[in-house]
């Protein structure tokens, strides 16, 4: 996603900046709470800021925000685009308002993820707005993000998946796909016992349900990753001819689910669910297929790698069928790519 925030001469006294660093278009500000914002200024226009706001607890949700010098029109839509591609919309109705400082906020945590994922390597965020003037859009580049976003992480000592890089970060190339040591699942005591306690016990848990006999007939797997493992476990409803999996890094104590990166022919967002896996025990290759219909869908191809905050993945392919047929024998692996982008 990608972001902005109030400049530092609108702070009050109470939560001057303790942290701040500019790098090249993106600028970090941290208080003495560790409360950060990532954002980019571009005082000639209304929109004077767009960013990301995040507390330093441990998984606290993330918002967007922005301010301007005049409102936005009710009922009105905001528009993203990224280097010419649409990111998505939000409706204005959404947003919560405070006065004092002509600030919006959205804490609508999925667009916000898919605006982080679809900036991390771009050059320019275009947003489209409506104030009393009309209808503007204003530019935003986007040069240093991926940079900021790491700094901001650090600062707030986020070193495993609730970092807001997550799957930016950069991959430890010893340890990519064609080099992973896979093993198999095929009890629940082969799942460390904190990561068990975490996600596995009670009713509550993202994962409930799951026992030795489902871990055999559903499959997992276990991949080696520098000092660390990468579980693909079943987690989910499980129903029907569908089987979920839950991406479990091992590192830091109790484990850390992987969100992964998802491509749409619209967007760029995460999931923290893939569907119907499977995994190339040769090079490690994790393969994630979603039928929305007879003859359509969409697959997705990641490696898994080691980076510095531990195991994660990265999207190696994607390919959508949108139009549903059973008559033209295309396998998935022949669909449509629309990841990476040609050209």
């Amino acid at each position: 996603m990608f972001a902005m925030a109030v400049t530092l001469a609108s702070l009050s006294s109470s939560a001057l900046a303790t942290e701040f660093k500019r790098i090249r278009d993106v600028n970090v500000s941290c208080t003495s709470t560790l409360r950060c914002d990532l954002f980019i200024a571009n005082p000639r226009i209304t929109l004077a800021n767009i960013g990301i706001r995040r507390s330093a607890a441990p998984d606290a949700p993330v918002s967007l925000f922005f301010t301007t010098r005049d409102p936005f029109v009710s009922g009105s839509e905001i528009i993203f685009e990224i280097d010419g591609n649409a990111v998505g919309t939000i409706d204005v109705a959404t947003l919560s308002y405070r006065a004092a400082v002509s600030e919006y906020m959205s804490r609508d945590e999925e667009f916000i993820q898919s605006l982080i994922a679809a900036s991390a390597d771009a050059r320019l965020l275009q947003v489209q707005y409506q104030t009393r003037s009309g209808f503007t859009t204003a530019e935003f580049r986007l040069s240093g993000f991926r940079e900021a976003l790491e700094f901001m992480d650090e600062t707030q000592g986020r070193t495993r998946a609730d970092a807001l890089a997550g799957v930016l970060l950069e991959v430890d190339d010893s340890n990519t796909g064609g080099s992973v040591a896979v093993s198999t699942i095929d009890r629940l005591t082969d799942i460390p016992l904190p990561i068990r306690v975490r996600y596995f016990a009670g009713t509550q848990s993202r994962c409930s349900g799951l026992s030795d006999d489902r871990v055999q007939n559903l499959g997992g797997t276990a991949l080696e990753l520098g000092d660390d493992r990468l579980l693909v476990v079943p987690c989910g409803r499980n129903t029907g001819d569908s089987v979920e999996f839950a991406l479990l890094s091992t590192g830091g104590g109790d484990g850390e689910q992987i969100s992964v990166p998802v491509v749409t022919p619209d967007t760029i967002t995460t999931a923290q669910i893939l569907s119907d896996v499977s995994i190339d025990v040769d090079t490690g290759q994790i393969t994630g297929f979603v039928e929305t219909a007879p003859g359509c869908g969409a697959r997705y191809v990641y490696d898994a790698v080691a980076t510095p905050s531990g195991p994660n993945v990265r999207l190696v392919e994607a390919r959508v069928k949108t139009e549903c047929s059973t008559e033209d024998d295309l396998k998935p692996e022949s669909w449509p790519l629309i990841w990476p982008v040609s050209g």
